[in-house]
């Protein structure tokens, strides 16, 4: 069962600062930096927040409440209470949890609205009660009675008086929140506001399976968790509902690669851990670790997750738990730093010019792997193909299995034929020289004049490196007619997410002059520029705003991990690594939508040693 399919009790962790605000400022300023926060009842039935602040207790009264919601992804949001001239700055709070909080907080408001008026409470009682601050209730977790009384405020908004007006204020660089980012469930002296749906009280339609749920709960536990799965098992999905159940400043998201991370809005693994290459002598990366910027991240650091561990070097990750445990002046494993490790090894494997096979090394070889992880689990669900019999070849295939029948199978695909309105399937090369020879020359046969985008970058000194970790290069040249791969989730429901393909057919008139694209499904839609954000080693944040697309005739192997193509061509004969040849097929949706040339059984291969890892795996996965 998802942990999230249900409401949990309204109890949150968090930083919160409690603001006074005065006459024309703010007059008293209290911070607690490991405070807790109640939902309950009054003695007069009335939803209130109890903060925990170590010895101390506070409680509100939520009339006239605000929610400022801009970086709740972030762990942080601003509660406004207008009538008291309070603001409750919430931060460093885990985002799902959050998000939880603030729909119960909002669902119950607008129960307690609906409900028969009380015997009217005198001002005297209030005193009182507030001197007194006995009676205090937990509040149950929300329910779906609670979802219809919100459901149903929203039809009828003209029938709630108006509330108070908020007070506005800039925090941590927010924009005032006007009215639109703004839930009000509480009300002014007249009556009380329903909130309006900001904060949808839907339940999320991605349940966890059981496997992903037990990695949900061995990370919340604090253990060092490593989980992997073949291709489309949802390990990104569960990587991002880990990333919402940690505290964010405590917490940081890297991968073995620039792609990779962009993916999960994080940093290299190497950005983070300040050692260079890791080729050089342990003594001399503690030294690089040592600068007072990258010690002061290792020190913050409680929380680390990386992705794409197949690709990381035995070497290097050894290095990086030594390194950990100096800098850190601590003899647990790793630091004391909680690991959350995420891929398949038999995808692809370290990237090590200067080694051969023979010295290849796996992260999953070393004795610092063995000394620190604890909880080791294989996802089974694939739910990115629903053919049984194509996922049954893929699975075959990710083990280095190729029997003649499977051989037949992927040859025949050589036949099909995938052209769906007006786009062409996406070629899938190993190599990136031959992918961007491809893409530039069909670009170059289309007629008419090259529409250029260049991108924004915050730190334009910076470009280079943006260009290494974003997805959208630094200049997009379109014409009609080019085909095109979105390449950051937009709009999920809608279905614009990373590796959705399309075709240009024309552009927006006017001084924007954006690309318009028909999707496979014969959708048209119109794409602008979305900023591509990246955290750097010190603490640095790089921006790139730039239209969220590439050319996609063609795209490197390495570059397609984590995406799903409708539509894809391959041609096997040229792979030259271990798990490329998985890689590759599992792009595919269907065998309907898959084209292979030049295939042969030699193109499989699975390296013997991480059979070796994944069948002693198959014991401890219970």
């Amino acid at each position: 069962m998802d942990s999230q399919s249900a409401y949990a009790r309204a109890c949150l962790a968090c930083s919160l600062t409690i603001e006074t605000i005065g006459q024309a400022s703010i007059s008293k300023h209290e911070t607690c930096r490991s405070a807790k926060l109640l939902l309950g009842r009054n003695e007069f039935s009335e939803p209130v927040l109890q903060a925990h602040l170590g010895q101390v207790m506070k409680r509100f009264s939520l009339n006239a409440m605000k929610i400022h919601r801009r970086f709740m992804k972030e762990g942080k949001t601003t509660i406004s209470l207008p009538n008291d001239k309070i603001q409750l700055l919430i931060s460093n709070c885990p985002p799902d949890k959050l998000l939880i909080f603030l729909k119960t907080l909002v669902g119950k408001l607008a129960k307690h609205t609906t409900l028969p008026p009380a015997k009217q409470v005198t001002a005297r009682e209030r005193i009182f009660a507030c001197a007194s601050n006995d009676s205090f209730t937990e509040i149950s977790p929300l329910c779906d009675e609670d979802v219809q009384c919100v459901r149903a405020s929203t039809k009828h908004p003209s029938a709630t008086p108006t509330g108070t007006k908020s007070i506005k204020r800039k925090r941590d660089g927010e924009m005032a929140s006007d009215e639109k980012e703004n839930a009000q469930p509480g009300g002014g002296k007249g009556g009380s506001k329903v909130a309006r749906r900001n904060i949808s009280l839907t339940r999320s339609p991605m349940e966890l399976t059981r496997d992903q749920y037990r990695v949900l709960e061995a990370i919340t536990s604090g253990k060092n968790v490593f989980f992997t799965g073949s291709a489309g098992t949802g390990k990104s999905l569960l990587l991002r509902r880990a990333l919402g159940s940690l505290p964010p400043e405590h917490t940081f998201a890297t991968a073995s690669t620039g792609i990779a991370a962009s993916h999960i809005n994080g940093m290299t693994l190497h950005s983070f851990a300040g050692i260079g290459s890791g080729k050089a002598s342990l003594n001399d990366c503690i030294a690089l670790a040592n600068r007072s910027v990258v010690s002061a991240q290792w020190k913050k650091c409680k929380h680390l997750i990386i992705d794409e561990i197949s690709m990381v070097h035995g070497e290097y990750f050894a290095k990086l738990e030594a390194v950990a445990r100096v800098i850190r002046k601590s003899e647990q494993p790793f630091g004391g730093i909680q690991l959350i490790v995420c891929g398949d090894f038999l995808q692809l494997p370290p990237v090590d010019k200067a080694s051969n096979d023979s010295k290849k090394m796996f992260a999953f070889q070393t004795s610092a792997w063995r000394r620190c992880i604890e909880k080791s689990i294989e996802l089974m669900e694939v739910k990115r193909q629903t053919d049984s019999s194509f996922i049954d070849i893929l699975q075959q295939i990710r083990r280095g299995y190729c029997p003649p029948l499977i051989t037949k199978i992927l040859t025949q695909t050589a036949a099909h034929r995938l052209h769906i309105h007006g786009l062409q399937a996406t070629k899938l090369s190993p190599r990136n020289d031959d992918v961007d020879e491809i893409n530039d020359n069909s670009l170059d046969c289309l007629p008419g004049e090259c529409c250029v985008f260049t991108a924004q970058d915050s730190d334009p000194s910076m470009s280079k490196r943006l260009s290494d970790l974003c997805p959208a290069s630094k200049e997009i040249r379109l014409k009609k007619g080019a085909q095109v791969m979105i390449c950051k989730n937009i709009d999920v429901k809608e279905g614009l997410v990373n590796g959705t393909r399309g075709v240009v057919i024309g552009f927006e008139k006017g001084s924007s002059g954006f690309p318009v694209i028909r999707l496979l499904n014969g959708k048209e839609v119109t794409i602008q520029p979305h900023n591509f954000t990246f955290k750097y080693s010190g603490g640095i944040t790089l921006v790139r705003r730039q239209l969220p697309l590439k050319l996609a005739w063609a795209v490197s192997i390495h570059k397609s991990q984590g995406m799903t193509l409708d539509l894809v061509e391959m041609s096997l004969g040229r792979v030259f690594e271990y798990g490329q040849a998985y890689v590759a097929l599992s792009r595919a949706r269907s065998l309907k939508g898959l084209r292979v040339l030049e295939f042969s059984a030699q193109c499989v291969k699975a390296h013997p040693k991480v059979i070796e890892f994944y069948d002693s795996l198959e014991t401890d996965s219970n």
